[in-house]
């Protein structure tokens, strides 16, 4: 040990142990009033101390545990703090994640080198989206900091990790949404195939819903007012790892905001009396012949084959009609704060860039009418 004089009069001592991980001497210090033989004393027996515990945290054995493992524990811990469809999208991303590297990996030994080839591995090989993989690291994170809190690893391998992500990613904005032609198109298809899949998909296009929105909605969830009919959105259906049967209605929608009562336009309100007339005793506004909710799979596997039927160079799902609504409320000019209010964000990256593609495409419209004057 030995001790510094600074400028304040005060002594600093030092003293140094060799870290076990690295093997290079590391500094603990502390400040003393004086130098005396009382105070050295003292200095002394503080630094050991605090060397004692850097080291007794150093030693204290890992205890061994595989990513399969790992992963079944922290899903019981996670899901009481989560709604179930936030779960199950873990349970598929983690499960996602351990089938590259083994269930049978012991936590401890995973680096970031490993991490990172998984990573990349489903991003090139299995060509998964940049969003997708990321959601997968963001709760590799949060499994990594569980693991060192049970002592399971010394180190979370995702810290400071970068992915190479593709940058060239479809992420054109004008794919996010279906033209009039497009829709036109697709709902004629679909009318034709499965008119309860027509009426959901009109029914999206018109009131800007998420499709879960609209599969867990009551017919008393319609209601008029003044000679204005409107929709109270309370709810999404919870389907993820469910049967028909267990499928329901949640108590909240998507987000905070998601809890709103929106106007419906008279196209809307004619699709509302057809489903009434149609399921009379039915609790439901949406479902199949057997009383049940509508498969949100299905849909979006019935979409992909319209995609390839129909030709639309587009990625199809239940979300195109969300988008195409706020395209089309763009169109004709809705404040954008207006637009979010309306399909319940309270911000949203990509609603923002629909709607500048829109105005910015309608500017230029403008632009080349005029020099039609």
């Amino acid at each position: 040990m030995w001790y510094e004089k600074l400028a304040d009069k005060k002594f600093k001592f030092i003293e140094r142990y060799k870290n076990p991980y690295t093997d290079k001497y590391v500094r603990v210090s502390v400040l003393m009033n004086s130098n005396s033989t009382h105070a050295v004393k003292q200095a002394q027996q503080t630094l050991d101390r605090k060397i004692s515990d850097k080291l007794h945290r150093h030693s204290q054995k890992v205890i061994e545990i595989t990513i399969g493992e790992l992963i079944k524990e922290w899903l019981v811990f996670y899901k009481k703090r989560v709604r179930n469809s936030t779960y199950m999208s873990a349970v598929y991303n983690l499960h996602t994640f351990a089938g590259k590297i083994s269930n049978e990996v012991v936590v401890s030994k995973i680096d970031s080198k490993l991490i990172k080839q998984a990573l990349e591995s489903m991003l090139y090989d299995d060509k998964l989206s940049n969003k997708y993989v990321s959601l997968v690291k963001s709760r590799l994170n949060k499994l990594f900091k569980y693991a060192i809190s049970q002592n399971y690893t010394k180190n979370n391998p995702v810290d400071n990790l970068e992915i190479s992500f593709k940058n060239n990613e479809t992420s054109n904005t004008k794919n996010k949404f279906l033209d009039s032609d497009e829709l036109a198109k697709l709902l004629e298809y679909t009318y034709h195939r499965n008119a309860m899949y027509g009426y959901l998909f009109e029914w999206l296009y018109l009131t800007g819903m998420r499709a879960g929105e609209a599969l867990a909605l009551n017919k008393k969830d319609i209601f008029k007012d003044k000679g204005v009919y409107y929709v109270d959105i309370s709810g999404t259906l919870d389907y993820h790892g469910l049967k028909i049967n267990d499928q329901k209605k949640t108590k909240m929608t998507k987000t905070a905001a998601g809890m709103r009562t929106v106007a419906l336009p008279n196209k809307a309100v004619e699709i509302y009396d057809k489903l009434c007339l149609l399921n009379p005793s039915s609790n439901y506004l949406f479902e199949t012949s057997n009383q049940t909710p509508l498969s949100i799979s299905a849909i979006n596997s019935f979409l992909r084959k319209a995609k390839t039927e129909l030709k639309i160079n587009k990625p199809l799902s239940s979300h195109i009609f969300r988008h195409t609504h706020i395209s089309k409320l763009a169109e004709i000019g809705t404040p954008l704060y207006v637009i979010q209010e309306r399909v319940g964000h309270e911000s949203s990256k990509i609603t923002s860039k629909i709607y500048l593609h829109v105005t910015q495409n309608a500017q230029k419209k403008l632009r080349n009418d005029l020099d039609q004057l």
